[in-house]
Order: structure tokens, then sequence, then C-alpha cells
């Protein structure tokens, strides 16, 4: 049984990501004038996903003319690359 239970914890660590590892304050001060809610919890594989799909709604080609650019939100390209570059490590961390 104690096999198990490491089995276990060691499995549920690998599904879920804590975001405090990875973002600063700052970071979940960006994702919220973007209108993105970070929940205060552990996410899911697919919470995750769906984060990072949200995140990717603000990359804009040069020649595109959505409403949700970077400076209607008062978000700087270099802050938005960052927070997309931690996203990535986690990606590679987690396999997700």
């Amino acid at each position: 049984m104690e096999n198990y239970e490491d089995w276990k914890d060691e499995y549920y660590n690998k599904e879920k990501v804590n975001l405090k590892k990875f973002f600063t304050e700052k970071d979940f001060q960006i994702m919220t004038k973007l209108g993105i809610k970070v929940k205060d919890k552990t996410y899911t594989e697919s919470e995750f996903e769906n984060l990072y799909s949200e995140l990717l709604s603000f990359y804009n080609e040069e020649n595109d003319t959505s409403n949700k650019k970077l400076e209607n939100f008062g978000v700087k390209e270099e802050e938005y690359k960052d927070i997309l570059e931690k996203i990535q490590t986690i990606n590679e961390e987690y396999n997700f």
C-alpha cells in the first residue's frame, strides 16, 4: 500500500502545476490587466492549456487588426513575451 501512495503522490504532482512557482506577482497583475482570471490554486493540464490559449489570443501578427492588442490593455510586449516564455518552461517541465 505504501508504494501506491508514493505513486499516487508522484502522479498527482505531475498532473498539476502551481503557477506561483513560475510566475511573479507582477506576472499575475499583467494577466489581470489582460482580463485573464488566474485562480489561486494548482492547475490541471486542461486548465493550464485554457490559460495558455487565453494568453495566445493576445499574440498579434504585424498586420493584425484585432481589438486584443497589448497596448490597449497597458501591457508592454516585453512583459507579455516574458509570460509566454514562462508558459513554455512549464510546458517543457510538465510535458504538457
